[in-house]
């Protein structure tokens, strides 16, 4: 009822280009390219096939998921173009927007085959109650490990040794990519925007085996705003913001998977971004939480329960405020990493239950075992506020007091038997030194087990972080442009 109520004013605002739903490929296409701003045209029940271009200003609107589109590039809207309630069905890629303009989308479902789902080049994006779902249905099936969207037609790179063409068709699910190497072909990207401005709600990406094989959402020098959403069982990445700013409320990231690559799995990744997200979740990611490499950052009512690595790794950044009801649980490794950061405010965040894992971080410092609730590396203006501690594998909190103590105000924090409460030290080649309490801890209050474990950790040495970003973030966000 609520659709059929949305759809009526937008029904009865504008004349149609035809009495009735139309259900002929070329009927429709005959009156798109005949439509003019301000023109509606109704898609009737059925499926269609071609590749179909709403002009500036024209509505397509459909009865809902039996109005389907199929094609190749299936729907290209003009400027001020609008879509609402049909279904798309992508090889390659669903719906696409380039230049200034605003497009909407509205009741709109996107099912990828290859390519992406939503491409956006320099557009204006209006979005409510759009899915869009892609091929990944098992994370762990080995044919994608090496995965490709689009046809590239390139040379073989010089100092490459290719075993076949870029762009050379092998069946209809292998291509040669880039490098000359055969790749799955199949849906890679969820949205892929840039230099675009988007205004999403109630927008989801992927879902139970329906996810992207290289990344949900990328948004490269975007505006975005998204309320409501879901971001569910991708490879790779689950949303990454390169450059721009990002506000995202209640937005949850789930299910981000590492599958058989070799490469981690980040759930979302900011790199020079200006990040705002208030009541975002992450659960069950198999590797890393939250990655925010330089620039600022403010997360009010985070949540994170188990992320297989670190579930929140500030690096470099000019600013990272976390504050409100924020939680952190399960995660493995250590649940905050800050690490070369200015800026950072923990207030009120509640860290418990960390797990002991190993990780390779780089040659320098072999493979180091942690299992820590807070990690602050080189990060000395950082400040605890009305921080809890608890239930961790390894220490509550350990801290790098090289470049002097970061402020702690009523921070808490416990021991498990084997374990340690807060402990810092002077940090070098990987480890730490325990140094001695009461000089640098001023505002933690320690559980008496705590306390004793602590006192007795002065002199022993303890693996600590040593490099700014995860070793293989570099790869894990070095994305290239789709050709569209």
């Amino acid at each position: 009822m609520r659709r059929l109520l949305f759809l009526l004013p937008l029904l009865l605002a504008c004349p149609s280009k035809d009495d009735g739903p139309i259900c002929d490929a070329v009927r429709l296409g005959e009156a798109l390219a005949s439509a003019e701003v301000g023109d509606v045209v109704r898609v009737g029940a059925c499926r269609l096939e071609g590749d179909l271009v709403v002009p500036a200003g024209v509505t397509l609107v459909g009865e809902g998921p039996t109005s389907i589109l199929a094609g190749e590039t299936v729907v290209e809207l003009g400027a001020d173009a609008t879509l609402s309630a049909v279904r798309v069905e992508s090889r390659e890629l669903g719906v696409v927007a380039r230049g200034a303009g605003r497009r909407t989308l509205d009741f709109v479902r996107i099912d990828v085959a290859r390519g992406a789902g939503i491409a956006l080049a320099g557009a204006e994006l209006v979005a409510n109650d759009v899915q869009v779902r892609g091929p990944v249905n098992d994370p762990n099936d080995a044919s994608f490990v090496r995965v490709a969207g689009f046809v590239v037609e390139t040379p073989c790179p010089d100092d490459g040794v290719c075993e076949c063409t870029p762009g050379e068709r092998r069946g209809e699910d292998e291509i040669c990519d880039a490098e000359g190497a055969w790749a799955r072909f199949t849906g890679v990207y969820g949205i892929y925007a840039r230099g675009a401005t988007l205004t999403l709600s109630d927008f989801r990406v992927g879902g139970v085996e329906s996810g992207f094989a290289s990344a949900g959402v990328v948004l490269e020098g975007c505006t975005t705003t998204w309320n409501g959403g879901v971001v569910m069982g991708h490879l790779g990445l689950g949303v990454l913001v390169r450059g721009g700013s990002a506000e995202l409320t209640q937005v949850s990231i789930e299910r981000t998977r590492e599958g058989l690559r070799g490469l981690a799995s980040y759930a979302l990744v900011a790199t020079d971004a200006e990040l705002r997200t208030q009541a975002m979740r992450l659960s069950d990611n198999d590797r890393y939480g939250v990655l925010a490499q330089g620039g600022v950052g403010h997360l009010r009512d985070f949540f994170s329960d188990a992320s297989g690595d670190v579930a929140l790794w500030i690096a470099n950044s000019e600013s990272f405020v976390v504050e409100g009801e924020s939680s952190i649980s399960r995660a493995g490794f250590a649940g905050v990493v800050a690490s070369a950061a200015e800026g950072v405010v923990l207030d009120g965040l509640r860290v418990s239950d960390t797990e002991s894992v190993t990780r390779t971080l780089g040659s320098l410092f072999g493979a180091q075992t942690l299992g820590d609730g807070i990690h602050l590396s080189a990060t000395s203006d950082a400040t605890l506020r009305g921080v809890v501690l608890a239930g961790h594998a390894r220490a509550g909190l350990v801290v790098d007091l090289a470049g002097g103590a970061p402020r702690f105000e009523d921070v808490s924090v416990d021991a498990l038997a084997e374990g340690f409460g807060a402990i810092g030290g002077a940090r070098s080649a990987g480890e730490l030194v325990g140094d001695a309490l009461g000089a640098w801890d001023e505002g933690i209050v320690r559980s008496e087990l705590a306390g004793t474990r602590d006192t007795e950790a002065l002199g022993e040495r303890f693996d600590a972080i040593g490099v700014d970003v995860p070793p293989t973030t570099n790869e894990s966000v070095g994305i290239v442009f789709p050709m569209f």
